[in-house]
């Protein structure tokens, strides 16, 4: 009589090749715009992403922003009932793309194109006015230091361009250029 017993290594789980072939890279990605907002003062936005690269080079991710200085005016001259002080608050999400230049090296220089479904608000110490949907289109480019498999940091130059803000702001009130510094954690090599 013979008892055996034997375990399987964890090790020997593998995906199918064809799957590492085509995602290679996965990454989350944290980090600020500065640039110009309304009447020309300087505004911050914080963003989040999530993105997948394909075949090594191209970046696909959702991502979310945030504008996290909230700005008063004047706002909505034009209606008697409706002039006076406001905070405007404004959020926006969306997807990306990027490709990535020198995608088997330690840096890479990514060209990047967003485009964001936005909101924007307007309160004042009374009550909400209102709340509207538009579009904003975000092209540019981005460096990209990989600092260790897992961690690379960044910097990039952007602008930022909308499209259906027409009520109390208009879209040239929020275009603009801007820069922006991020962090990415997952595995980046």
């Amino acid at each position: 009589m013979c008892f055996c017993a034997s375990a399987q290594d964890m090790d020997t789980i593998k995906l199918p090749s064809k799957f590492n072939s085509i995602v290679s890279q996965y990454y989350f990605e944290a980090g600020m715009h500065i640039g110009q907002i309304f009447n020309n003062k300087a505004g911050m936005v914080m963003h989040f992403s999530g993105n997948v690269v394909l075949y090594k080079k191209y970046h696909l991710g959702v991502q979310y922003e945030r504008l996290t200085n909230f700005s008063e005016a004047n706002l909505f001259a034009n209606d008697t009932a409706l002039s006076g002080k406001y905070t405007f608050k404004h959020q926006s999400a969306g997807i990306r793309f990027a490709y990535a230049v020198f995608h088997n090296k330690k840096y890479q220089l990514q060209p990047n194109l967003s485009v964001n479904w936005a909101m924007i608000y307007y309160r004042s110490n009374q009550f909400d006015i209102s709340r509207w949907n538009f579009c904003v289109i975000e092209p540019g480019i981005n460096f990209s230091y990989i600092l260790h498999p897992n961690v690379s940091i960044g910097a990039g130059l952007h602008y930022r361009l909308n499209l259906g803000l027409n009520k109390a702001l208009v879209n040239k009130d929020l275009n603009g250029l801007y820069g922006s510094i991020f962090l990415r954690f997952g595995l980046l090599q």
